[in-house]
């Protein structure tokens, strides 16, 4: 996807993202052991300011003309008090081509959050976790068909272990890189548009030197510097968070969904 956008973008002249993920905060529900957003690990989960959000979008499509996927995720995206402000937002822009928000289905999304939802045509994407952990997820099912929002209940059946938070890992980084899945899902952070979410979680929590080549931060950026750097960021063959991420790869070690961990 990444390199369809790129090629798109050559042909075309116009910036375009195919994906990008929004986390909008790191607070969650669960306490998830091997979560890949290392959740746990967290020095202080917090909700990102709407302010900030919505500086972040206007940032955003001032350099880019269109983003074929939005997503809004966590964290749990439905603790952030203020989600409906902030999909509605992104949806002023009339720039995304699908908008949905992913959920570990613990949560019932209030009425604004449901409103924003319809009047953006969302999708809720539910992942599929151990029935013990979604008590309410039928619950929330019934309240999406009853507003006409569109979902899916993900059917993952494993996780991949991606490594402790801000540990070096050893073996080939450029190879891990090659074969990632996570290079697909363009975190936009606080700003800064990256190719994973492992190299944004170790910029914020101050964990490795990630250097500013390995992401874009959209505030400095004009539409013409942006679209270079979009290049040179997709040229990439490793970034520096690869030296401490154990990757989403089919090698990986696969480990249970969700277990979870006692909290200190």
């Amino acid at each position: 996807m990444a390199l369809l956008s790129h090629l798109r973008n050559k042909c075309t002249n116009r910036v375009v993202l195919s994906r990008i993920s929004v986390p909008v905060t790191t607070r969650c529900t669960l306490h998830c052991d091997k979560c890949a957003a290392h959740v746990p690990d967290l020095a202080q989960p917090h909700d990102v300011p709407a302010e900030q959000l919505i500086a972040d979008a206007k940032a955003l499509f001032f350099c880019v003309d269109h983003v074929y996927a939005t997503i809004f995720s966590g964290g749990e995206a439905f603790l952030h008090p203020q989600l409906d402000e902030i999909i509605m937002t992104y949806a002023s822009f009339n720039r995304s081509s699908s908008t949905s928000v992913q959920t570990n289905g613990t949560l019932l999304p209030n009425a604004k959050v449901i409103a924003a939802l319809k009047a953006t045509n969302a999708t809720v994407k539910i992942s599929n976790y151990p029935s013990q952990l979604q008590p309410n997820v039928e619950q929330l099912k019934s309240q999406l068909r009853e507003h006409g929002i569109r979902f899916t209940h993900a059917s993952g059946t494993f996780w991949c272990d991606v490594g402790q938070l801000g540990v070096a890992q050893s073996g080939c980084a450029k190879r891990r890189f090659s074969t990632c899945i996570q290079q697909l899902c363009l975190p936009y952070y606080k700003g800064n548009l990256h190719l994973c979410g492992e190299s944004f979680i170790l910029l914020e929590e101050n964990q490795a030197n990630i250097p500013p080549q390995d992401y874009i931060n959209l505030h400095t950026s004009t539409p013409q510097t942006f679209a270079k750097q979009l290049r040179q960021l997709l040229r990439k063959r490793h970034i520096k968070a690869c030296d401490y991420c154990l990757g989403y790869t089919c090698d990986a070690l696969k480990i249970p969904i969700a277990e979870q961990r006692e909290r200190s």
